[in-house]
């Protein structure tokens, strides 16, 4: 499997997910559902680099500091 580099390589990693998901868990051959974690893995890796989330810790005190 290829890494996720653009933002194409993304969406089109998205869509192969979405197919395996619409089939069903139960319904995926051994191969589908290891390429299925596979494609996972890396689509974890490029959304931590690309769109990197708050630490829980930092958004919890952004919000106490804020009054929410």
């Amino acid at each position: 499997m290829a890494k996720i580099i653009t933002r194409r390589d993304y969406h089109l990693t998205r869509f192969r997910i979405d197919v395996f998901l619409q089939k069903g868990f139960d319904h995926l051959s051994p191969a589908e559902e290891e390429e299925l974690r596979e494609l996972s893995k890396e689509m974890s890796r490029y959304e931590q680099i690309h769109f990197p989330m708050r630490a829980r810790n930092e958004a919890v005190k952004k919000d106490i500091e804020s009054g929410e």
